[in-house]
């Protein structure tokens, strides 16, 4: 486990598990990221599909690349469920000195830096990525930070960056509906359609509750969508037990979560030539309210 820390801002990540980052803690030391109620299934084929992915699932803050959403075959590559990035291990880079550290990771196609580094009361995540390959090669990234239970819990408030969004299908697939995003505002009604996406706007959402809140930033250019996720208690089934409320705001490269060959088949995902390279940057600060 990698610690960073300021004077306002602790943070936990284990390169071990796709470097995902499971504490952010403000001046208050709670965690403002979610943790699972359940012990995680270490025999779980992780990849093979959601109801798997969640059983070794810890909550917190993982990176969906190159795949997100359902498992699919894209050019002859098997592509798992939320990515690979997310379930492999990743090399820790020499250099860490308590505020900032970086991983890295490799395939036959891509090449993935994240750095991390902490400034006051803001961790700024900063993502390097390179196709290796002699041929074209698309992903779906997604940034999947999943707020803790006060956050979805009446009375905090959720502002969003754009004032409609589309409805998500279960499996994460466009529909014809859309919504009003500040019927999602107030957790004290959550909704029962719970899964959507939205243009990413200016680049800012946020949640807040009693003296704490959370905001989110980031680089619109390559993340220019943000899915929208909230579990209020609905979910019956193992390892959910109807007993989770979280609430997760997702920067995405696109906007439907059905998994990278969907997105490929309506022109949706990204597509990095052969030795070339993208980067993005995503900010979240953790402030007491009036700060």
């Amino acid at each position: 486990m990698i610690r960073l820390a300021s004077d306002a801002l602790a943070v936990e990540l284990d390169p071990a598990v796709g470097g995902e980052v499971l504490a952010v803690r403000g001046p208050d030391g709670r965690n403002v990221l979610y943790e699972t109620p359940w012990d995680v299934d270490e025999r779980s084929e992780r990849g093979a599909d959601g109801d798997s992915w969640v059983r070794g699932w810890r909550g917190g803050w993982q990176l969906l690349f190159p795949n997100a959403g359902e498992p699919c075959l894209v050019d002859g590559v098997d592509h798992p469920f939320h990515g690979d990035f997310a379930l492999g291990g990743t090399t820790p880079l020499e250099g860490a000195d308590g505020t900032s550290a970086e991983v890295v990771w490799q395939t036959d196609t891509w090449s993935v830096r994240r750095a991390y580094a902490i400034r006051g009361d803001t961790l700024r995540i900063t993502t390097h990525v390179a196709n290796r390959s002699d041929r074209p090669a698309a992903h779906v990234a997604v940034e999947h930070p999943i707020l803790a239970e006060r956050f979805a819990t009446p009375p905090a408030r959720l502002r969003f960056p754009v004032a409609e969004a589309m409805a998500l299908s279960e499996t994460g697939g466009p529909t014809t509906a859309v919504v009003e995003t500040d019927r999602w505002a107030e957790t004290a009604d959550p909704p029962d359609l719970r899964f959507g996406s939205m243009a990413a706007g200016t680049g800012v959402a946020s949640a807040e509750v009693g003296d704490a809140a959370v905001e989110l930033r980031w680089d619109v250019t390559a993340l220019p969508w943000m899915w929208f996720w909230l579990e209020a208690e609905a979910t019956t089934a193992e390892p959910w037990n109807g007993r989770v409320r979280c609430v997760a705001l997702e920067p995405s490269a696109a906007p439907t979560g059905d998994g990278l060959a969907e997105a490929g088949l309506r022109g949706q995902a990204r597509v990095v030539p052969a030795g070339g390279t993208e980067s993005w940057w995503i900010e979240m600060t953790v402030r007491a309210v009036g700060d």
